[in-house]
């Protein structure tokens, strides 16, 4: 065995196989890798390699349980979003309607990467279990909320579990499936998530029956039966070390600049433009502090922090760069589009809640279907960047038809393009993550996980911000070209104003093609850079002892990934 450090120049010469262990020297600051001198000719890698292997019946309890925290954590986002209306108006507090989406994005993004980590020191059991416990809590507390400031409280306390959870399904799923299998086991559990977007009809069933506690309550059993699965048959090796040496392990003041940073850049994205100009002096604060508080948390990051958060040498790895790039801007536009919808059809069309819940199902269920498919075709034929760089290019497409949907599109049309988009934002999205993990060393697996999905809330909440900036400046440009007598133009007198919401729809078609397009053609650009991994197809049974996590010597002829 040989030692190599994690330099700009070796980083693209090592070979996924011949990484056997990545650990941090106490007395320096750079990451070394071991790796096997047998292994060091070709970029290929192990199909049926598994982190972890449990056996049959443990692992199909413990993919049951990761299914049931998708579930949990997709219906907490969308039912939620849907109740805010009954929600604002049960505590009389239509002013800070946006107040419970704020307090839920602090709480669920900046946290991901350290939790990511966290699984790393503490173990991936523990994590989860930790998660779980905080997520149980928060919803019994939101359920109970006598006021709006509860609400505010736990949703933020719930929005910490569900980024815990979030990051930590799919980094035990990573480590629990076999690399050829990864994406259909992915995929299908993103199929998961993407069913439950379904929260119009979801609210409405809980409205009917009018116990508003009900959409929060649910999460309880749900819970406990995820901490069973998980508590039971997750065993996975933690590291060495007492309790007392894994605290110190934590990076306390990376983690305390990243949150602080995150808040900071959160706050200017939703409140600048709505509940203060995008010039006044607090927003202007509140993006200089998130700059100055970036700048300290990459210096500390990469020249103080022991065990960094986000290990920047991650990044030097050309195929998890792009991959977290990708998924940055996939989740520009699927978590953006999944949270303006409904502007569309409700405030610009005049479609209740449920009505354009139904219209919309379809982009979930073919979500759902093409997850799952495109999962079964790359286990079975490979060719992953093959997939993405087609996918990022028919999503440039896909965007363009979102933009020509306008007040009077005859339905099935708009069922077309709705089918046409959900097959094309599933392969980006979902591969990003899968690409960015195969490509990671394995000691690695949890952090490329934990940040690439890090990276994607915050395409998200850059997205919606962008978004809806986009809208208001165009619709109040629009309606002052053709009504220059009107001097108080805006989006919250829509239905006060003449032909307001045929502006409005006009707005968020020009928002489409101006904020997804140029993302999806970033994207496609990217996905044609990315270094084309190898697998293959045969491998020669090795001795080594079930302790060594190197992945075996590869023979037989390769396999496109």
């Amino acid at each position: 065995m040989n030692e190599q450090e994690l330099d700009d120049d070796s980083l693209d010469e090592i070979d996924i196989t011949t990484i056997t262990n990545v650990n941090r020297s106490q007395n320096t600051d750079t990451i070394n890798i071991k790796s096997d001198s047998q292994n060091d000719s070709k970029s290929t890698i192990d199909p049926n390699h598994i982190n972890y292997k449990l056996p049959t019946r443990q692992f199909y309890i413990v993919l049951i349980s990761l299914i049931i925290v998708m579930v949990m954590t997709g219906l907490d986002i969308t039912v939620v979003a849907s109740a805010l209306p009954e929600i604002t108006t049960k505590f009389n507090s239509h002013d800070n309607y946006t107040t419970i989406i704020i307090a839920y994005l602090i709480g669920n993004t900046p946290l991901q990467p350290t939790f990511g980590k966290l699984a790393d020191i503490f173990g991936r059991r523990p994590t989860m279990i930790f998660g779980l416990c905080i997520f149980l809590i928060s919803s019994i507390i939101s359920g109970a909320s006598m006021n709006f400031i509860m609400i505010i409280i736990s949703r933020f306390v719930q929005g910490v579990g569900s980024g815990c959870l979030c990051a930590m399904a799919n980094i035990i799923c990573s480590d629990i499936v076999s690399v050829k299998k990864r994406n259909l086991f992915g995929n299908f559990k993103f199929s998961i998530f993407s069913i439950t977007g379904f929260r119009s009809i979801y609210w409405r069933l809980f409205c009917r029956y009018n116990i508003m506690a009900m959409a929060l309550y649910y999460n309880v059993p749900l819970c406990l039966i995820a901490m069973f699965g998980i508590g039971l048959y997750v065993k996975i090796p933690n590291s060495e070390g007492s309790f007392k040496e894994k605290i110190k392990r934590i990076d306390f003041v990376g983690t305390y600049f990243l949150i602080v940073t995150l808040v900071c850049l959160i706050l200017a994205l939703s409140w600048g433009g709505s509940s203060y100009n995008w010039s006044s002096p607090f927003i202007l604060g509140l993006f200089a502090t998130f700059l100055v508080m970036l700048f300290c948390f990459i210096i500390i990051e990469y020249k103080i922090a022991r065990e960094p958060i986000i290990p920047f040498p991650l990044f030097r790895k050309k195929n998890i760069l792009l991959c977290i790039i990708i998924s940055f801007f996939s989740g520009y536009i699927f978590i953006t589009f999944n949270n303006t919808f409904s502007m569309l059809y409700q405030d610009g069309r005049g479609f209740s809640a449920m009505i354009s819940g139904l219209r919309i199902i379809p982009s979930f269920i073919i979500t759902a279907v093409a997850s799952i498919g495109s999962g079964w075709i790359i286990q079975k034929y490979g060719h992953i960047k093959e997939f993405m760089v087609i996918g990022s290019f028919l999503l440039i497409i896909s965007c363009y038809c979102l933009s020509l949907i306008q007040e009077h599109t005859p339905y099935y049309v708009e069922l077309f393009i709705f089918l046409f988009y959900g097959i094309c934002i599933t392969i980006p999205l979902q591969f990003s993550l899968i690409y960015s993990q195969i490509s990671a060393p394995i000691k690695l697996n949890a952090i490329a996980t934990a940040v690439t999905l890090f990276f994607r809330m915050i395409g998200g909440v850059i997205g919606v911000a962008i978004f809806g900036m986009v809208i208001k400046n165009k619709f109040i440009l629009n309606y002052r070209k053709d009504f220059p007598h009107i001097h108080r133009a805006s989006v919250n007198d829509l239905q006060k104003l003449k032909n307001g919401p045929h502006y409005y729809v006009e707005a968020i078609r020009f928002s489409y093609s101006a904020s997804f397009i140029p993302a999806a053609i970033i994207m496609f650009l990217l996905s044609l850079l990315l270094k084309r991994l190898k697998y293959l197809s045969k491998i020669r049974k090795s001795s080594r002892s079930k302790q060594d996590d190197t992945p075996p010597i590869i023979l037989e002829e390769e396999i496109g990934l």
